[in-house]
């Protein structure tokens, strides 16, 4: 047997190694010491590479195709409103002389896989590498409330609209990433993914998101294909649909989508298939380590604020 102190050494010795090399990782991760920002590891040298985002219209996702085009990308924007479509091409062109978009009005909540295809079919003709899945969010109101009070419709129109679609994309769209590789799937999680109370199929399905990626990640991986598929974890981002009770220091959508691209290529490289681009929010992994109980606190005291500004909120619109 051994001595329990040379056990205690050896494990010490193997957790101070743990944390220096996930230190490392964290700060060459958000700084960004080797990347390719302009992403050419998705780019034709013979012809202009496309990105669809979906639920581009605005947030997040019209970040996305913003950064996109000031990357040399073509879009093809999804959304289900045909008015918010026009609009962000509109905005989109006046991004660059050199701007190529396309619109693909689809309602994600009850498109099914044929129409999904139909609408793929449009495209067949362009360089597609870049896949991001985008759209998803809360469908009831109020945003935050106990799961018995969700009634079928929203607990059904959640799943739908955060994973079935998204599922049914990537199936239809990987041959076409396959042939036109290196290609990238970037699925956008939420770092509701660990279980937040009061959101509870919400965070279901952003758990989905993150499982989904990262098995995609390791078939490519398994089966030699140089799809590269990320999982991105945001934490507060201030949005048009997301204005209140923020944390501080919260980016925007447009500042957000910057950092996610930038990382890419160096979240590849160092051999990661999740990220979390902006460092206060990777800093909730922590999470992972700590007992239950600190969890359960941190969540209740973390949504006090978001609790409070759902209240005022819907204090206005009574008054109304």
């Amino acid at each position: 047997m051994y001595p329990i102190g040379k056990l205690l050494n050896v494990a010490g010795s193997i957790a101070l190694g743990i944390l220096s090399y996930n230190t490392w990782r964290f700060i060459s991760f958000h700084l960004a010491l080797y990347g390719d920002r302009k992403l050419d590891r998705y780019k034709s040298k013979n012809q202009r590479s496309w990105a669809i985002v979906t639920g581009a219209s605005a947030g997040i996702g019209l970040g996305y195709a913003e950064e996109l085009i000031i990357r040399g990308f073509g879009v093809i924007i999804f959304g289900h409103k045909l008015d918010e479509l026009q609009q962000a091409e509109i905005h989109l062109r006046t991004i660059s002389d050199d701007s190529d978009i396309r619109i693909v009005k689809l309602d994600a909540i009850t498109a099914s896989p044929t129409e999904i295809k139909d609408a793929l079919n449009e495209f067949k003709q362009l360089h597609i590498t870049i896949l991001i899945n985008n759209v998803g969010g809360a469908v009831s109101w109020p945003f935050y409330k106990p799961f018995r009070e969700h009634t079928a419709d929203e607990v059904d129109n959640t799943i739908n609209l955060n994973a079935r679609f998204m599922a049914q994309l990537t199936r239809l769209l990987l041959p076409t990433l396959t042939q036109h590789s290196p290609s990238l799937i970037l699925n956008m999680s939420s770092g509701s993914h660990m279980g937040i109370p009061w959101l509870c199929t919400y965070s279901a399905v952003k758990g989905f998101n993150a499982s989904f990626s990262r098995a995609i990640s390791r078939e490519m991986k398994a089966t030699g294909v140089a799809i590269d598929s990320i999982v991105v974890y945001p934490g507060d981002v201030h949005s048009q649909a997301n204005t209140s009770g923020l944390a501080p220091f919260s980016p925007s959508s447009r500042e957000y989508a910057k950092m996610a691209l930038d990382r890419v290529v160096t979240a590849v490289r160092q051999g990661r298939n999740e990220m979390s681009p902006f460092w206060m929010h990777g800093l909730s992994g922590v999470l992972d380590f700590v007992p239950e109980f600190l969890v359960q606190s941190l969540t209740q005291t973390s949504l006090e604020g978001k609790l409070e500004a759902q209240a005022e909120q819907m204090m206005k619109v009574k008054e109304l």
